[in-house]
């Protein structure tokens, strides 16, 4: 049996300088923020990671089934019961937004307030969500378990790379 452990993390290092009548006046910010996963399936854990790197034709879907359809980096399936985090990376190179979430069938309600909302990705942009509380983000077999990843643009593929946490 595989053993997770991991750590997400959003590193933020800013200098906002700007002249004045005599010096010079500057706001520097430094944070780190982050969540801390041991094995398990409670608060802080997680015993699964799923990550792809993801080609969507013009005007498509990607509707990722987190319970049954993703296999892992042994081969194993995995039925996701709970997700702790999801990164979305775009590649810069496509055309358009990708729109993440909104699906009409089985979305996981649990993320968004509303089923039909959507997250906008552009082009080079990123999105994470994490949720290190023992229910994560609840997801329900055939009912509430598909992440929905649209690429927006008409005309051209779109690429993206994405990680899932979670538990099974």
């Amino acid at each position: 049996m595989a053993t997770f452990t991991g750590t997400l993390s959003i590193v933020i290092n800013a200098l906002l300088d700007s002249g004045l009548d005599i010096g010079t006046g500057r706001h520097s910010i430094s944070e780190t923020y982050s969540n801390a996963f041991t094995s398990g399936t409670g608060a802080n854990q997680a015993n699964e990671v799923w990550a792809d790197t993801r080609t969507i034709s013009s005007s498509s879907s990607d509707d990722l089934d987190l319970y049954g359809s993703l296999t892992d980096a042994f081969g194993t399936t995995l039925n996701f019961t709970s997700i702790k985090a999801i990164i979305i990376k775009a590649s810069s190179s496509n055309g358009d937004n990708l729109s993440v979430g909104g699906d009409a069938g089985a979305p996981i309600s649990t993320i968004f307030a509303d089923t039909s909302d959507e997250i906008l990705v552009p082009p080079g942009g990123m999105f994470m969500i994490t949720n290190p509380q023992a229910d994560g983000f609840a997801v329900t077999n055939t009912t509430a378990d598909v992440l929905e990843i649209t690429n927006t643009d008409s005309g051209d593929s779109a690429e993206y790379d994405i990680i899932i946490v979670g538990e099974v």
